[in-house]
């Protein structure tokens, strides 16, 4: 199953759609950037390995995912989201 959106950007003319979605990825960014900036100080601690002993979950690449995935679902509860540590 594949979904593909096209859209038709004339100059200075854009989706509303798109706007929304440029909103919500900018507020995402900070949100997560604010947990990064939090947690830069202290030290992370390791949940889990992915493919191997050098590609580590941390508890901020946990809590950062959990921030952005609740902000999308609130924003898009229609949409099926794939995130780099869990999918939803």
């Amino acid at each position: 199953y594949k979904l593909t959106m096209t859209t038709t950007l004339q100059d200075n003319d854009s989706s509303p759609f798109l706007d929304g979605a440029l909103d919500v990825a900018q507020e995402a960014a900070l949100l997560a950037g604010g947990q990064i900036r939090e947690a830069w100080s202290q030290r992370s601690e390791v949940k889990a390995t992915k493919s191997g002993s050098t590609d580590l979950v941390t508890e901020t690449d946990q809590k950062c995912e959990d921030l952005v995935m609740k902000l999308l679902h609130e924003k898009f509860p229609q949409h099926q989201i794939i995130g780099e540590e869990t999918s939803g």
